[in-house]
């Protein structure tokens, strides 16, 4: 608005009022208060634009153009006036008339952006599209924010059928007004045209979303949908088929709109949601499916797939029952019941429900197969075996049971047939790194350390970012450096790794930066079972010597042995040990029962490390058969030869004490003694260092440590008689 020559005249007050009716949308009031007003200001400027456009807001053109005239009057030079006149001549159908007064505002102001924008209208109703056009587009130079005359561009773009230069325009006026409905339903409009009812439907949705009450949107919004909802289900499983989730979830969606009780559609999105780890707006979709249709079993069965995954164990389960209750020949049904079961630890109850699968499904291999990981965790490792290799008869091809049956067969301690089973998975799948790692866990048991290593760095190959082959690799190091390369490298893949930074910082300590060790110790890492262990090794007097592995660990102790004596062990199981240390010393003594722990110890249970009763062939070897509290009394009441080097891995307390309190007799100063879990496992203050320290404090012994293995978690000792 401009001021007048006598605004001085006109109050400030009534000004501010009438402006605020007008900002208000009060026109009808602000007429009443503003028209007597002019008789009295004649030539206030403010007051003829106001009632003009309040005017023309009220649809009183004749009245509008009035006012503007008498603006003009006051003032030909208002280029205002000039644009709001050519604006109500335009509403009038005078447009070619309107088009001198744009000129005129123009002339007086050329970057007056709406006048361009006004005359582009306005040329576009006589049909001077090519004016219209320049007009537009300048509109929109001046003013790159300017929504309405980028529209105004597409409408004429529509108009001369140049449909996709007229969706470009569309679109820059939504990205600047994200709000502008009548550009996304113009948009709409065009594709219904073009026959892209999946994106009229878009652009329809989209301007309904922000006028839902516009009939004219809901109209053709409806029309679309009627066009399409014959083809959107349909179209959208050829999507979904075709992996395009985002466009069929898109298409289930449009389906919907349509059909909101279409359980099928819901179910779908449910499968798409799961696809995408969408697991919350998946449940949503199951439960509207089933809501809808009640009995649809493949709903309830995947709704517990997913309360599965979320850890709602006894929700997953309830809706397996129902799923199974409709339809009981539905072996996954009981498959995944097994699955929770297990993960409930009611182990022998999933055991029952794989059976049940198995029943109705009976060569099914992948119920072998968690049958195998239930029996696994029973600790029966024959049971497991055997549902492995059941697995494989189903499924020769299957990687994952080779793996396994790999893994249960080393841990029964036989290497040779775990590694050939590992090589099978590597055929089928030459990927499964994690072959590689337990084919180097195997080898490195029986002391082939640089085959090991090679194995390690296999799985490396496929998964340079697999952390734990390089803390293996660390574990097979010949020196302080190398091993601290290899922990390097672990934590620059995961730095997490609790492991490797604890470790990592017992090396430092070893090499002198104490400071490091002292600072872990400090932080919450400090209760971790390996900073109690380091803790303790860095108490002692003197460092002991530190070594990686069991062989370069054994190799060390035997060069401070008695070699002209018999060694003694205590846990002999399949003999490995005991025929490496029968090669120094030429004669040997084995204590074991060889049907495996005699009790449970922590998480391995009763009969873990069992040989299944197969005593070793070993030349030099003499092995005593039993629990120790009945054997060993009967052995040491004759007398004994004094022990070169005796090897507790017997790995529970109550063995070892009595291990140690019954071979007294052939310990003196020159026997070293070997703990094999003596460090590092959780509990390890409770099991064979208790039995040490208790031993040496009922028979007033100290010991001095000679040399210490982390990876290994042993230890060797000499006992020091106290005086």
């Amino acid at each position: 608005m401009s001021k007048s020559n006598n605004q001085s005249l006109f109050p400030q007050e009534l000004k501010e009022k009438v402006i605020n009716l007008y900002k208000a949308g009060d026109l009808e009031e602000l007429v009443a208060l503003a028209e007597p007003l002019t008789e009295q200001f004649p030539k206030e400027l403010m007051l003829h634009d106001v009632i003009g456009a309040a005017n023309m807001g009220l649809g009183n053109i004749k009245k509008s153009i009035a006012s503007f005239e008498k603006s003009l009057q006051i003032n030909p030079n208002h280029a205002e006036a000039h644009n709001n006149f050519g604006w109500a001549k335009h509403i009038s159908g005078a447009s070619e008339e309107a088009i001198e007064n744009y000129d005129a505002a123009l002339k007086i102001n050329a970057n007056f952006a709406e006048a361009y924008n006004n005359r582009g209208i306005a040329f576009r109703s006589i049909g001077n599209f090519s004016a219209a056009i320049k007009d537009f587009q300048n509109a929109s130079k001046i003013d790159p924010s300017y929504a309405d005359a980028l529209f105004n561009l597409g409408n004429l773009f529509k108009d001369n059928g140049e449909l996709e230069a007229a969706i470009s325009s569309y679109k820059k006026s939504i990205q600047v007004n994200a709000n502008y409905a009548a550009a996304y339903q113009n948009i709409g409009n065009i594709f219904m045209v073009k026959g892209d009812f999946n994106q009229a439907i878009i652009h329809y949705k989209a301007a309904l979303g922000i006028m839902p009450e516009n009939p004219e949107f809901s109209f053709n919004f409806n029309n679309a949908i009627k066009k399409y909802s014959e083809i959107l289900f349909n179209q959208a499983v050829v999507l979904h088929d075709e992996g395009k989730l985002g466009a069929a979830i898109n298409e289930y969606e449009s389906a919907l709109s349509i059909r909101s009780n279409f359980a099928a559609a819901h179910f779908n999105l449910g499968i798409i949601f799961k696809a995408k780890n969408k697991l919350d707006a998946a449940i949503d979709s199951y439960e509207n499916a089933i809501e809808i249709e009640p009995n649809l079993a493949k709903a309830h069965l995947n709704l517990g797939i997913l309360r599965q995954e979320k850890g709602e164990l006894d929700v997953a389960l309830k809706h397996y029952e129902i799923a199974r209750y409709i339809d009981s020949e539905n072996p996954l049904t009981y498959v995944f019941t097994g699955a929770v079961l297990h993960m409930k630890n009611h182990l022998d109850e999933a055991i029952e429900s794989y059976k049940a699968a198995l029943k109705i499904k009976p060569e099914y291999a992948e119920v072998y197969f968690q049958m195998g990981q239930v029996h696994d965790d029973k600790a029966d490792l024959d049971a497991a075996i055997l549902c492995y290799k059941n697995a494989l008869q189903f499924n020769p091809d299957y990687s994952h049971a080779y793996l396994n049956l790999g893994v249960a067969l080393q841990m029964k301690g036989y290497n040779t047939e775990a590694i050939k089973n590992y090589k099978e998975a590597l055929v089928i799948n030459p990927n499964l790194f994690a072959s590689y790692s337990n084919i180097g866990h195997a080898l490195l048991s029986t002391g082939e350390v640089e085959a090991a290593k090679d194995s390690y760095k296999k799985a490396l190959h496929i998964q340079p970012e697999y952390a734990e082959a390089y803390w293996n690799l660390s574990g097979t190091a010949s020196s302080i450096g190398e091993a601290t390369g290899w922990l390097e490298e672990c934590l620059a893949t995961d730095n997490h790794h609790q492991n490797a930074q604890l470790m990592l910082s017992a090396l430092k300590f070893y090499e002198g930066d104490e400071a490091s060790f002292h600072q872990l110790i400090a932080s919450p890492l400090g209760s971790h079972p390996f900073s109690r262990s380091f803790s303790w090794v860095f108490s002692l007097p003197e460092l002991p010597k530190l070594y990686f592995t069991a062989w370069q660990f054994y190799d060390f102790v035997t060069s401070k042995c008695v070699k002209s004596r018999p060694f003694y062990e205590f846990g002999v199981w399949r003999g490995v040990v005991f025929k490496h240390l029968i090669n120094t010393f030429k004669k040997g003594y084995g204590f074991d029962t060889f049907e495996g722990l005699p009790e449970d110890w922590h998480n391995e249970k009763k009969g873990s490390y069992t040989s299944d009763g197969s005593i070793p062939i070993v030349d030099g070897g003499e092995f005593i058969v039993g629990n120790f509290e009945d054997t060993l009394p009967d052995f040491f009441s004759v007398p004994r030869p004094t022990a070169s080097l005796i090897n507790f891995d017997s790995d529970l307390y109550s063995s070892t004490i009595c291990a140690l309190m019954h071979s007294n007799s052939v310990i003196d100063a020159e026997t070293v003694l070997i703990f094999d879990e003596f460090l590092m496992n959780p509990n390890w203050e409770d099991d064979e260092y208790k039995a040490l320290e208790e031993f040496c404090s009922e028979n007033s012994f100290s010991y001095e440590v000679l040399a210490v293995s982390f990876f290994t978690k042993q230890v060797a000792v000499r006992l020091i008689k106290n005086d």
